[in-house]
């Protein structure tokens, strides 16, 4: 069966080598459904979720990470003893729109602020008692607060969790900590946002490459844990997919099992 796939994928491309430059939009989206469906990219039994569910993640993507590049870093926690006043940015905010996850009853996400001068600044998140108001500390305060963070059983719940533990903390990013820049991608729309900001940086052969990522996610939920696979993008790296395994039920404890390259790709900033 696996040889068969082989040679089905080999003859897909050959016929796109041969005739793309008649039609080469229509047949690179011809053949990149073809080599998905026949030469999966990992073993694992896990299968797609719905267009519907995809977009919805997208959705949420894209509302985390506009929030997040909008916060201005306040002038007073840029200090290596920050003290908070209440004006900061609330966390608590995402839960408007990670509406498949909640926070264990009488806790609340709140965040401290590590900070050096000339090197980085980025939060460090708390799972604080209600109610909780000013700089987390240890007499009210959890450190790791997405420990206290539940999904509720949905796929959508799941990648939410994923979003949430991948892409939570990126917010008051300051110099070195803005190198913790991966987004999540799950729809060809999102891939092409991306691709608007990169493509004149890219040669034919890694835009060939980039025709034929998948970003759907994928999910298999067992019995005791969920597998994940995701796309993501870092101008420091490139595109890459990730397998992930979370434990189905609250706490959400979540460990890599592989990540691929998919493509390679770096802005050339350096900080």
């Amino acid at each position: 069966m696996r040889n068969t796939r082989i040679i089905i994928y080999l003859l897909l491309l050959i016929i796109l080598l041969t005739t793309a430059c008649l039609q080469p939009k229509f047949l690179t989206e011809k053949a990149r459904g073809f080599i998905r469906a026949f030469y999966p990219a990992h073993n694992e039994p896990v299968t797609k979720v719905s267009e519907d569910v995809a977009i919805a993640w997208q959705q949420n993507i894209d509302t985390l990470h506009q929030l997040y590049q909008s916060q201005v870093i306040p002038d007073h926690i840029r200090t290596e003893q920050p003290v908070f006043t209440g004006a900061e940015f609330d966390l608590m905010q995402i839960f408007e729109f990670l509406d498949h996850l909640s926070m264990l009853p009488s806790y609340q996400l709140a965040y401290s602020y590590f900070y050096q001068a000339s090197f980085e600044g980025h939060p460090i998140l708390y799972a604080c008692e209600r109610p909780f108001y000013g700089t987390p500390d240890s007499t009210n305060c959890q450190e790791g607060g997405l420990g206290y963070v539940a999904a509720d059983g949905s796929e959508l719940g799941y990648l939410q969790w994923l979003l949430l533990h991948e892409m939570g903390d990126q917010f008051y990013l300051y110099w070195h900590a803005a190198y913790n820049d991966k987004l999540l991608v799950a729809t060809e729309e999102g891939l092409d946002a991306i691709l608007l900001e990169m493509e004149d940086f890219l040669d034919s052969q890694q835009k060939n490459r980039f025709e034929l990522i998948d970003p759907q996610p994928r999910i298999a939920v067992g019995d005791e844990t969920v597998t994940i696979r995701v796309v993501w993008f870092t101008k420091f790296g490139g595109f890459s997919e990730t397998y992930y395994q979370v434990n189905k039920d609250h706490p959400h404890t979540t460990t890599e099992l592989e990540t691929n390259l998919l493509l390679e790709y770096d802005c050339g900033i350096m900080y």
